[in-house]
């Protein structure tokens, strides 16, 4: 039986990311064979090189400066990849150079692995990228029968005044894709909002029912193993204040079962769940996140996710080990 220093751990991520960075020095104090890949300081370094034969002699360099080849690993942590080269903007402004830069040094890392890495990916990097489309999330909350709010995308100025009446002026708004250089905030839909149609026409958003309640759930589902937190706010987005109650909290099993039936459609092996309970207790399912945020709630809800992630990461590593060796 292969030990815990035989099974090797790829963590992809951004510079300077502190998952990143907590988890593999949580793996390395356990004995895991842990390694980063920073995804958005390729550029202006020796890190990628691929070659067209069929003994994976394709490399990797490091974090750490280590060449690696992918063939050797156990499971990916495909965590974050979409940053721009950080190296690039050193070198050149023009927009042009730069798109060119960052898209090639993006798709040559995803070629790169999927093409020798043999283990277990967490999650996928095509089902990953699917299941961050929130309309796709929200047919798939539908199909396995969670709670979901009446939703409405659209960028039609008539079907969101009607929607908006349709539900007393009880409306919230949000955009269908976040912004990496701006946060944007769910929010009430202000009459305001409504009096011309040219803002409403410049792209879709997000148009839900507002569910009362002053009861969210943060739930991170690392495979089969679920840790939930409570979070108490009266404002629709409970991110726009950070001081308030935080408390790990128990899930239904019932809606538990369901979280895993939508991580099972969608092909992702871990994923954070965002839930409001109506004032009837009833769990309403808003988003995921394949690839959310949850180091936050450690000190703040007293929680060890870190250690959870960790055991996880070890876990899919025992399995993607069975299946790179099957495979030899």
């Amino acid at each position: 039986m292969a030990s815990l220093t035989d099974h090797q751990v790829l963590i992809v991520s951004s510079e300077s990311d502190l998952h990143a960075l907590a988890i593999n020095q949580r793996l390395l104090q356990v004995g895991v064979c842990s390694h980063v890949i920073e995804s958005n300081i390729l550029s202006g370094t020796p890190s990628l090189s691929w070659r067209s034969r069929r003994d994976n002699t394709s490399t990797i360099v490091t974090r750490e400066g280590r060449t690696l080849s992918p063939a050797d690993c156990d499971v990916i942590w495909w965590r974050r990849t979409n940053s721009p080269q950080v190296s690039a903007r050193r070198y050149t402004q023009e927009l042009g150079d730069l798109e060119h830069i960052d898209s090639s040094c993006k798709t040559t890392l995803a070629g790169l692995l999927l093409t020798t890495f043999g283990g277990l990916w967490v999650s996928e990097p095509f089902a990953s990228s699917r299941a961050e489309n929130k309309l796709i999330q929200l047919h798939t909350a539908m199909k396995v029968g969670m709670h979901i709010p009446d939703t409405l995308v659209s960028q039609d100025p008539d079907a969101i005044r009607q929607f908006w009446h349709q539900h007393n002026k009880q409306v919230i708004v949000k955009p269908v894709c976040g912004a990496r250089t701006r946060p944007l905030f769910t929010q009430r839909l202000a009459d305001e909002y409504l009096e011309s149609d040219l803002p409403l026409m410049l792209s879709p958003a997000i148009y839900q029912e507002y569910v009362p309640g002053v009861y969210h759930l943060r739930v991170n589902c690392f495979g089969d193993q679920v840790v939930v937190c409570r979070i108490q706010a009266s404002e629709v987005d409970w991110r726009v204040d950070w001081r308030r109650p935080f408390v790990q909290t128990c899930l239904d099993s019932g809606v538990e079962v369901q979280l895993q039936r939508i991580l099972n459609h969608l092909q992702l092996e871990m994923g954070v769940f965002d839930l409001k309970l109506r004032e009837s207790g009833e769990a309403v399912f808003l988003e995921l996140n394949p690839q959310g945020q949850f180091l936050f709630l450690d000190p703040l809800a007293g929680t060890d996710l870190v250690g959870a992630c960790s055991d996880f990461l070890r876990r899919c590593a025992e399995r993607g080990r069975r299946t790179r060796l099957a495979a030899l």
